[in-house]
């Protein structure tokens, strides 16, 4: 190893001042090059995801904010309390055409598995829930898909008190 550095060395020594120069610099460039590969351009790919996926969310809050209806009554004077949560939920689910995969029923809530769909179907399914049924959404746990839409890992549904 000793004798690969002394030969760099004396290879080194061997090249005019101007040479040297042009050597480091080249280094140099490389080097930085180096630097924005493995660091600054991995940072600005995830920002730019970042930027898109809040984009996308904007843009499907300004469409669902265009199909629910703002100040509608959160008591639900005219709901049906009298169908079960499993039950209702099959009815809306038919109407928006959701595939609900698996109702597990805990005390006055479920759980429900309903799988990907688009955002704005999603939000008319809870809004005819919470409206017909006075059911409302406990927790919902939510992801981007590739294609515009949403998995729904996990979404918890519970009745409204009657107010």
């Amino acid at each position: 190893m000793s004798e690969l550095v002394q030969k760099i060395r004396d290879q080194w020594d061997n090249l005019a001042p101007r040479d040297q120069k042009i050597v480091m610099g080249v280094g140099a460039l490389f080097l930085l090059f180096l630097v924005y590969l493995i660091m600054v351009r991995p940072l600005q790919n995830k920002v730019e995801t970042l930027e898109n996926a809040n984009a996308r969310q904007i843009r499907d809050y300004q469409v669902i904010s265009a199909y629910v209806p703002a100040g509608q009554n959160k008591t639900q004077e005219n709901a049906d309390r009298t169908a079960s949560l499993e039950k209702a939920v099959d009815r809306v689910s038919k109407d928006f055409g959701l595939r609900v995969t698996k109702i597990n029923r805990s005390g006055d809530a479920a759980s429900v598995e309903v799988g990907v769909t688009d955002t704005v179907t999603l939000f008319y399914f809870l809004n005819d829930l919470e409206k017909k049924y006075a059911i409302y959404v406990q927790s919902v746990d939510i992801e981007p898909d590739d294609k515009n839409n949403i998995k729904v890992h996990k979404l918890m549904l519970g009745r409204n008190e009657k107010k």
